[in-house]
């Protein structure tokens, strides 16, 4: 008698949807067998004579720092006034808020027709 499945994909497919079945995520470089010598050649020159690089980015970033402080240098900053202290005269003649004790809502609201 031979035998039937060895193997059989009953419950795999629930299990793989289970923590979802996800994308690959890309490769930033691909591999560089068989690719141009030259470049192979340029690439391992450019990447051991990176130096220059970080001088230029250090170089870069005083230049910047020395920018902002001479624009900052020609902006002056403007006086601030000092505000009018007085009160208006028109808030001086509206009276208080009171509440009267048998309706316990302010009268004001009542005069203003709220």
């Amino acid at each position: 008698m031979s035998k039937s499945k060895n193997h059989i994909a009953q419950n795999q497919s629930p299990k793989w949807h289970r923590n979802g079945i996800k994308k690959l995520p890309p490769q930033r470089y691909g591999p560089l067998k068989g690719a141009d010598p030259k470049f192979l050649r340029n690439m391992c020159f450019a990447e051991k004579h990176k130096k220059g690089l970080k001088e230029m980015q250090a170089n870069n970033t005083n230049v910047m720092k020395a920018h902002a402080k001479a624009t900052k240098a020609l902006v002056k900053p403007k006086e601030v006034k000092p505000k009018d202290q007085r009160v208006p005269a028109a808030s001086l003649t509206t009276l208080p808020c009171l509440p009267t004790p048998s309706s316990r809502v302010c009268s004001c609201l009542h005069s203003q027709g709220l």
